[in-house]
This record gives structure tokens, C-alpha cells and sequence, in this order.
């Protein structure tokens, strides 16, 4: 387990900065793309779904207790008497903890991920989030997971990912003034804004669900890692024990024969 651990934390590795890359883009089109329409107008917040990734698997440790707390700390934080929160689960582990607490789950979803995390599975699994949402109709969309920070430590992070507004992050007011008059959108750009908002939403997801296999991994190891050297102490133990009490027993033995040689006056 420590092995194959070792493997998918590597080869997830090697996922992450180029879905963080693809994210980027996908924010910096919203932008540009926005240049063309009204300026949006924040709805209130009256009915919030609050989305956790945890693992499918155990063996984890605090893993994905530490997700739950922080999904229900904010969710009492929040909660007032004009707003609605819903819990979203991606992850076996997370759906068993909530339930064996009593709490209500709106939606849930097994992450099933076979080796390493595969955008087309992420966009599937987000397409159907993002469908439960309109139906349902939510407002916002927070998520909740573990972000890798090292193979000995991850942090939690809570990010709203829908809807999601420009926030002027790559164009100062000078471009955004140049450009809009020289960047033009063929077709219509409510459409191409809602396309882009879609893959931004699926990229938002893919590279938490990525974070947070990576933390999951880095951890599973590092518990079998510590699993094994407590293993080999403990082999140690037993091994110096059983030779102590093999030669007790030897020496007990050779006591008697001599005990019962002199008494017979064989010796």
C-alpha cells in the first residue's frame, strides 16, 4: 500500500500545474469576455451549497474528519433564519462520517478515481453538481477540501467557485478600457460567458479534487511509512523477548540435568 501510495502521489503530481494553468486561462477569458457584458450584479447568498471532497478510502487518519468540522463550523457560522445550507459530498468517506453524525446529505457522489484523477471524470461528476444546482435553485457554491502543501502537511482551504465574477485579477482599469474596444467576441458573448463559466467551473473542481488526492496520498503514506517503522520495532522486540526467554528456558533445562546428575551422584 505504501508503494502504490508513493506512485499515484507522483503521478498526480504531475497533474496539478498544468490544471492550474488551464484554470488561469479560463479566468483571464471570463475577463476579457466580460468587457462585453453589463456588469454583474451579486445576488444574496439565501440558499448555499456547501461541497466537500474527501477520499473513497480509509487509512487517512484525520483526513476527512477535518474536512467535515470545517464544512459544519462554517455552516453555523452562516446559518441565520433567511438562509438555507445544504451539504454536497464527493467521497465515500465523507458521506459515511455525516451520516454516522445525523446529518442531512442533499447530494452525494463517489469520487471512484482509478489510479489518478482524469479531467474527463471531474467534468462529468461537476456537469452533474452544476445541473443540481440550477435545478435546485442555489445561489452560491462553496467548496471545502485539502490542499497539498508538502508530503508532511496539507491545509484546509474553503473556495466559492459558483457563481463565479471577475474580480479584476488580470486586467488593471487602463486595459480593460483599451480593450474593449480592440478585443471583439464573434457570436454572442452571454453565450461564450456561460460556456467558459461551465469549464471554469469543472476546472475549479478538477484541481481541488487533484489537491486534495495528492494531501490524501501524501498522508496514506506517510501512516504506512510510520506503520512499517513501528512494525520493524515491534519484530525487534518480540525477536530480542523470544531469544531471551529460549535461553532462560535452555539454562532452566541444563539446571535440572545437573540438579538431578548430583542427586543420582553421576557427577
Amino acid at each position: 500500500m505504501k508503494t502504490i501510495s508513493a506512485i499515484r502521489w507522483r503521478m498526480s503530481r504531475n497533474l496539478l500545474q498544468p490544471a492550474v494553468d488551464f484554470r488561469l486561462k479560463l479566468e483571464l477569458a471570463l475577463e476579457l469576455t466580460a468587457l462585453h457584458l453589463e456588469e454583474a450584479v451579486l445576488s444574496s447568498e439565501k440558499k448555499l451549497a456547501l461541497l466537500g471532497i474527501f477520499s473513497d478510502r480509509g487509512l487517512v487518519g484525520g483526513f476527512n474528519q477535518g474536512v467535515a468540522k470545517y464544512m459544519l463550523k462554517f455552516a453555523q457560522e452562516t446559518q441565520s433564519p433567511l438562509r438555507e445550507i445544504h451539504l454536497l459530498i464527493l467521497g465515500k468517506q465523507g458521506r459515511n462520517y455525516l451520516m454516522d453524525q445525523d446529518y442531512s446529505i442533499s447530494f452525494s457522489q463517489p469520487l471512484n478515481i482509478i489510479r489518478v484523477p482524469r479531467y474527463e471524470h471531474i467534468k462529468r461528476l461537476s456537469q452533474q453538481i452544476r445541473s443540481f444546482l440550477s435545478e435546485k435553485g442555489f445561489d452560491s457554491l462553496y467548496l471545502f477540501y485539502n490542499t497539498y502543501l508538502s508530503v508532511t502537511q496539507y491545509q484546509l482551504v474553503r473556495k466559492k467557485i459558483y457563481p463565479f465574477y471577475p474580480q479584476s485579477k488580470y486586467l488593471s482599469q487602463d486595459k480593460k478600457t483599451a480593450l474593449k474596444d480592440s478585443f471583439e467576441v464573434l457570436g454572442s458573448p452571454e453565450t461564450l460567458y456561460k460556456s467558459l463559466q461551465e469549464k471554469h467551473f469543472s476546472a475549479c473542481l478538477y484541481e481541488a479534487v487533484i489537491q486534495s488526492f495528492m494531501s490524501e496520498q501524501a498522508t496514506r503514506l506517510r501512516l504506512m511509512d510510520s506503520a512499517t517503522t513501528h512494525s520493524r520495532e515491534t519484530l525487534k522486540k518480540l525477536g530480542l523477548l523470544y531469544h531471551k526467554k529460549r535461553q532462560e528456558r535452555i539454562t532452566r533445562e541444563l539446571s535440572e540435568v545437573i540438579s538431578a546428575s548430583i542427586v543420582e551422584g553421576t557427577i
